[in-house]
């Protein structure tokens, strides 16, 4: 700011001494300190005010920004990079049609061979199921009241694999 060295102090200090006098110049020096100290606070506070409004700038130009980006349609955005004429999207949407409109569906259909569908057991039921040794595993099932079964039947039924069977 000032540009005050120590030589400059001392012919200051010398004038005031002369000036003023040994008997008021503690007074005097108080006084100067006391408006140093008033100037001080008020280049603090107007500088404190000066960031305070730079950084509300850059606080309402980053919430620009982030309404901004919430407003961003990704989807668009990607159309119009991959196809800005849009040709492509509307020869895909006339083949689409297209396929759409073709009689024959159901010949082509049934000439796809499906793949086999394997029954899964749940691990629920697979932990209610009896386990093979068990002794409920080899309890006889009771007959259906409504179709009796002969006795072979039966006991080809109850009949559990031996261990070494799988």
């Amino acid at each position: 700011m000032f540009d005050i060295g120590w030589t400059e102090m001392a012919i200051i200090a010398l004038i005031a001494l002369v000036v003023i006098g040994p008997k008021d110049l503690p007074g005097a020096m108080r006084t100067v300190g006391h408006w140093v100290r008033k100037i001080r606070t008020v280049a603090r506070d107007f500088q404190s005010g000066l960031d305070d409004m730079i950084r509300e700038s850059e606080l309402s130009e980053a919430r620009k920004s982030i309404e901004g980006a919430s407003n961003l349609n990704p989807k668009k955005i990607l159309e119009d990079t991959v196809d800005p004429t849009g040709d492509v999207a509307k020869e895909a949407r006339s083949l689409q049609q297209d396929a759409e409109a073709m009689p024959g569906d159901e010949a082509k259909e049934s000439k796809v061979e499906k793949a086999p569908v394997y029954k899964t057991t749940s691990a629920a039921a697979l932990k209610s199921s009896p386990k093979p040794n068990s002794p409920e595993a080899e309890a006889p099932k009771p007959a259906d009241k409504a179709a009796p079964t002969s006795a072979p039947e039966q006991k080809s039924e109850s009949k559990q694999p031996d261990k070494g069977e799988s």
